[in-house]
Formats: C-alpha cells, sequence, structure tokens
C-alpha cells in the first residue's frame, strides 16, 4: 500500500472496522456474507477501498457485531469522514508489480510474460 494512504480517512475506517471483526472474533468470509458482501469486496473495504459500503451494510455491521452506541457513532464519523475524503481504489492500494504471479504456470508450462500482463489487466480493471 501507498505510505501515503496510511492516514487516509477511507484506510482508517478500514482498520477500525477490522479491529471491531477481530474483537468479536468473526471470520472475514462469514462476517462478509452477514453483511451482505462478497468476501472479496470486504477484504478491499478493510483496505479502505469503501465503494462497495453502503447504509445497509453499516447497519448490518451494527446489528451483526452488537456495537455499542459509542462504536456505532465512531464507525458512523469514520465512514462520514473516508466519503468526505474521496474514494480510494484498487490500484492506489496494490501496483502492478505487487500483485504479479510469481510462479504461475498454465498446463504444466510457465505463463509467458504477455500472459501475466493480461492476467494484470483483468486484475486492475474497474468493477461494477
Amino acid at each position: 500500500m501507498n505510505p501515503d494512504l496510511n492516514s487516509h480517512p477511507a484506510v482508517l475506517f478500514g482498520s477500525y472496522l477490522k479491529g471491531l471483526r477481530l474483537n468479536r472474533r468473526e471470520v472475514s468470509r462469514i462476517f462478509a456474507n452477514q453483511i451482505e458482501l462478497a468476501p472479496s469486496k470486504y477484504a478491499e473495504v478493510e483496505l479502505g477501498i469503501i465503494k462497495w459500503f453502503g447504509e445497509q451494510q453499516e447497519k448490518l455491521v451494527s446489528f451483526t457485531l452488537g456495537l455499542t452506541v459509542d462504536e456505532q457513532k465512531t464507525l458512523s464519523a469514520k465512514l462520514s469522514a473516508a466519503r468526505e475524503a474521496g474514494l480510494i481504489g484498487f490500484s492506489d492500494v496494490f501496483t502492478r508489480e505487487s500483485l504479479r504471479p510469481v510462479r504461475l504456470r498454465l498446463d504444466g508450462a510457465q505463463v509467458t510474460g504477455e500472459v501475466e500482463e493480461q492476467i494484470l489487466d483483468e486484475v486492475f480493471a474497474d468493477l461494477v
């Protein structure tokens, strides 16, 4: 992750949410489903990519984790700050090089550089 993003409100929101989840010993994949997000999208939320996190998820987090009033206020404040600061995207958090396959094989053979680039193009394509 870009070190400049460590203090971005969206990253702080994701870290806070992760802390709440871990304090209640919730497994991320199960928790993601409980708040109606795909596990991959929830993983992005914990990293600060909050475009997937809507009003429904905010309500479900509060209910699922049994947040106190103070925790709910903090969660809402951090989410508001994150939205006001502007969304960060997948490419802000990851670089192509950090996600480059190291030992990818296809049909028993090492993939070519061209295939690697195609894979990375797909990874970094905008999701809808």
